[in-house]
């Protein structure tokens, strides 16, 4: 047998080469290696071809993001490939290695085995990987290099509180998770071009607005005019913003009136169409929005937040009229009901706190708190207990890109004390981040984490509370994921500069002069409230570099995990669904008087990039 195998690698030498190997280096950060490469092919029988060098002495082999190919010769009875076996040494100056992935083409009959890699190759360290590399541990036959390699890992992902009572985050920005060098320098470019248009029309004061003319004419010679600035004052559009706006989440079934809420009946009836608020109720034609989450939030500077309620009537047309506001919980003299036949600018300025109301709890809980907060801990959690392997890693992994640092760099800037929260909104950071605490006490994952659940329980029915028992929850909780990591954040980033860019339609501060009665106001009394110049242009200028897209859009990965045929299968369906969900939406579009393309899977992002 010795002299069998001996004469069958002597003629594997001399033999056309069955096999080319193409070795791809991935594209991180010091992902390219000096250090000598060494590979071993083995097929579904157990047979090994002889151990190869990946070395061309012309070429720098195995720089970043570049792919190199080599020629493996194997004995004539080699069967179908099924794992390869590969190693490094720690020559040369820069030994570091991470590898995307090893393909072997089969010469003759051009099939191609992929062997997905996704893992700095630590030196003199033999690395066994199946065919498409996406097992669960009870198959995997390389049980104790999965075990090292998430104890490994779990010493870069570690998880700490960073606000107490508040989600877990990472304690550290993990070398692998940074952005990459291109990604990061278009942000700051694209920062940096707003500013220097922007600063032209020294606007940097802190003067007041003297009209709304004088507001509107920052778009005249740089940023692009949000489309609000036709319809702001429209209570169609306020309503509007209520289900197409930033924050769709709020708005529930109103079955019956609460008693904090001084709403009588002949206060509304007016409203309603010739129906009675009894019958309003009954025909489920109003809903209701309760800030009281917002209730004695203490902020920046002390100032005064509203906690209000707010009333919706559904007419005849499928419009959605808001016909009271209540700006604070508790009723009172000093707390009025303000209605749409009051005089003009006291309803204005009543839809103004409530909308500063509803921005604060966007901002604090709808985006940061149930999309970058919820995820950072998501993401740790997935890298410190699922193995590379596992498929449930690697279906998720895509939207995990950029998060982790898009948390701990350009949110950290942001949050910073006297940053862009400080200064731009009522709630302030610690007012945002007592939010973000109490926001995650009333959150669930199978009610608000599930799109069609959330939908019932704002109709009324309950959620429950779950435990994995079934593969069928597991499915859901991977949804859960998947859809925050893109339609979520999506929904609650991209329109951020539409609502936020023109200051009087979604003001993300407002002084504490908040309207106690409800005698007669003037536009001026509505430009008095308005931030100055110099905080309304920080306020369009970070909205409108947050709501540009920075990665690919959803089902078109950048870095490919999924090699399996039946994955492979599946993401293509996948593409095919966003494909027709796009085809609908456009058309919808098409003829809608208020078009809402946000979720469009063309321009939704995979992850929470930016």
């Amino acid at each position: 047998m010795f002299r069998r195998l001996k004469m069958d690698n002597i003629l594997c030498s001399f033999s056309t080469p069955q096999f080319e190997v193409h070795v791809v280096t991935g594209d991180r950060r010091g992902a390219g290696t000096d250090a000598n490469v060494w590979l071993v092919i083995h097929d579904d029988l157990g047979r090994k071809s002889p151990s190869v060098k990946l070395n061309k002495w012309w070429r720098n082999d195995h720089e970043r993001d570049t792919e190199s190919v080599y020629e493996v010769t194997v004995s004539e009875r080699f069967g179908p490939v099924s794992q390869i076996e590969f190693w490094r040494d720690a020559v040369g100056f820069g030994d570091d290695w991470f590898v995307d992935r090893f393909e072997v083409h089969n010469v003759s009959t051009k099939e191609v085995y992929y062997f997905p890699v996704h893992r700095w190759v630590a030196a003199d360290v033999h690395y066994f990987i199946n065919e498409y590399d996406c097992t669960l541990p009870r198959d995997d036959r390389n049980k104790e290099q999965r075990q090292a390699e998430l104890n490994r890992i779990r010493e870069e992902y570690q998880i700490k509180v960073h606000v107490p009572g508040g989600p877990a985050q990472s304690w550290k920005l993990p070398q692998d998770e940074m952005f990459k060098g291109d990604y990061k320098w278009d942000i700051m470019k694209t920062k940096g071009n707003l500013l220097l248009t922007t600063s032209l029309i020294n606007l940097v004061s802190k003067d007041k607005w003297k009209s709304l003319e004088d507001l509107k004419s920052i778009y005249k010679f740089s940023l692009e005019e949000p489309k609000c600035v036709k319809y702001w004052t429209e209570d169609k559009w306020f309503g509007l913003q209520r289900v197409q706006g930033a924050n769709p989440v709020l708005i529930s079934l109103c079955t019956e009136i609460p008693s904090k809420f001084g709403v009588e009946p002949e206060m509304v009836e007016p409203f309603l169409e010739g129906l009675t608020l009894e019958k309003a109720l009954s025909q489920k034609r109003l809903f209701i929005v309760d800030l009281e989450i917002l209730k004695d939030i203490s902020c920046r500077d002390a100032r005064l937040l509203t906690a209000p309620l707010a009333l919706f009537f559904l007419n005849d047309r499928k419009e959605l009229m808001p016909i009271a506001i209540q700006l604070f919980q508790d009723k009172g003299p000093d707390n009025p009901v303000f209605l749409p036949s009051d005089s003009k600018y006291t309803w204005l300025l009543a839809k103004l706190y409530y909308n500063n109301a509803d921005a604060s709890y966007h901002q604090s809980c709808t985006h940061l708190g149930f999309t970058h907060l919820l995820m950072e801990g998501v993401v740790v959690c997935t890298h410190r207990n699922l193995s590379l392997s596992h498929p449930l890693f690697k279906l998720m992994a895509p939207h995990f890109l950029y998060l982790l640092a898009i948390n701990g760099r350009e949110l950290g800037s942001l949050l910073s004390e006297n940053g862009w929260v400080d200064t731009t909104m009522t709630v302030g950071r610690c007012g945002m981040f007592e939010l973000v605490k109490r926001g995650f006490k009333k959150w669930q994952v199978d009610v608000n984490g599930i799109i069609p659940n959330d939908f019932k329980a704002r109709n009324g029915v309950p959620g429950q509370d779950v435990k994995f028992t079934t593969v069928e929850q597991v499915t859901d909780m991977v949804t859960v994921v998947i859809a925050i990591c893109s339609i979520g954040h999506a929904a609650a980033n991209f329109l951020q500069y539409e609502e936020y860019g023109f200051p009087p339609n979604y003001p993300g501060i407002l002084p504490s002069e908040v309207p106690k009665d409800k005698g007669p106001h003037t536009l001026q009394d509505v430009l008095k409230v308005l931030p100055d110049k110099e905080t309304s242009l920080d306020i369009m200028v970070i909205t409108k570099l947050l709501s540009r897209l920075g990665t690919k859009p959803l089902g078109d990965f950048e870095v490919k995990y999924l090699y399996h045929p039946v994955c492979v299968k599946a993401a293509e369906k996948f593409r095919a669904e966003l494909k027709d969900i796009t085809a609908n939406i456009q058309a919808r579009n098409e003829s809608a008087e208020f078009p809402y393309p946000w979720l469009d899977p063309r321009i939704i992002p995979n992850s929470i990039s930016i």
